[in-house]
């Protein structure tokens, strides 16, 4: 078999296992067979994958490298998911900034929303993986979202990032290796308010975070632009240490926002603070993105 045969093979493999996997996710009884398969399949595609781009829906192309990370086996077999919330909030002509962009599932969105008129900025510490999203926004022609290859936190300086060899996802500032292989880099940080200012920013109409356990540091550095341009924030919560959620709500409710609830496929489900300060409900189960709206009159 050519190479060029071998390539096509493997892309109608990635299809139809995407397929059916979106089918399993939909049926109980079946998911928990897809749950024992799925190992066995991950395994042999990353074996196989070569680096390039997956179509993970009719019109968008994924760039997922070549190597052992789990988050290329996830691109690689999980169906494309909308994120309603996206359209929602990020109007034509609209701003948004990805906070822990990773591959650009998020961000990628985040553009087609925004359109040609609109820009979004994605910060991506992690110079191999900023590299693989450039590619998934370039391929896409998505010229109007500029990478950031840095973190957000309090202040602007530099900060020590731990990149996670087999989980790009769980890469970032204070996470340690957690028995993993991986390594330390320094990588630059800007604060929210800051990058704002300086970029003159009129309008900020979408923020994303997901920095694993770096929240309130990063909500430390954006008090202004919450207060001035009062944007919907999406914020992955399970992450944050347990200390440090008493901050993230009181940094929250002091520039009026409310939580919506927690963002699930097909729909968004009522949480309170209550729940997210004992790591009740939904935040027993794990990580979950929760959407919070400013409340604000002015």
């Amino acid at each position: 078999m050519t190479d060029l045969e071998k390539s096509r093979q493997l892309l109608r493999h990635l299809y139809r296992t995407r397929t059916n996997r979106a089918r399993f996710r939909d049926r109980i009884p079946a998911s928990l067979k897809w749950g024992r398969y799925r190992k066995s399949v991950e395994r042999d595609l990353l074996a196989n994958w070569p680096g390039g781009y997956v179509l993970i829906n009719e019109r968008d192309y994924f760039y997922v490298p070549r190597g052992d990370d789990i988050m290329s086996s996830h691109y690689l077999i999980r169906p494309a998911e909308a994120e309603t919330v996206v359209t929602n909030f990020c109007p034509p002509g609209g701003v948004a900034i990805d906070l822990g962009a990773n591959f650009g599932e998020w961000s990628l969105q985040m553009a087609r929303a925004v359109g040609r008129t609109g820009h979004v900025y994605a910060f991506e510490p992690s110079p191999n993986i900023a590299e693989a999203l450039r590619k998934t926004l370039s391929i896409n022609g998505q010229t109007q979202t500029t990478v950031i290859e840095a973190a957000a936190g309090a202040h602007a300086g530099n900060a020590s990032f731990t990149v996670n060899a087999d989980h790009s996802g769980k890469s970032g500032i204070l996470t340690g290796a957690n028995g993993s292989p991986s390594h330390d880099i320094t990588v630059k940080m800007h604060s929210l308010d800051d990058f704002v200012r300086q970029h003159k920013l009129a309008r900020l109409d979408f923020i994303k975070i997901d920095v694993e356990g770096h929240e309130t540091d990063v909500l430390e550095g954006a008090e202004t632009v919450l207060e001035t341009f009062t944007p919907a924030v999406v914020l992955e919560a399970g992450v944050d240490p347990d200390h440090d959620r008493g901050k993230i709500k009181d940094i929250l409710e002091r520039h009026k926002y409310t939580m919506a609830g927690a963002i699930l496929p097909h729909g968004i489900i009522e949480t309170t603070w209550d729940d997210y300060l004992h790591t009740s409900g939904l935040f027993a189960s794990g990580f979950v993105n929760i959407l919070l709206i400013s409340t604000r009159d002015d």
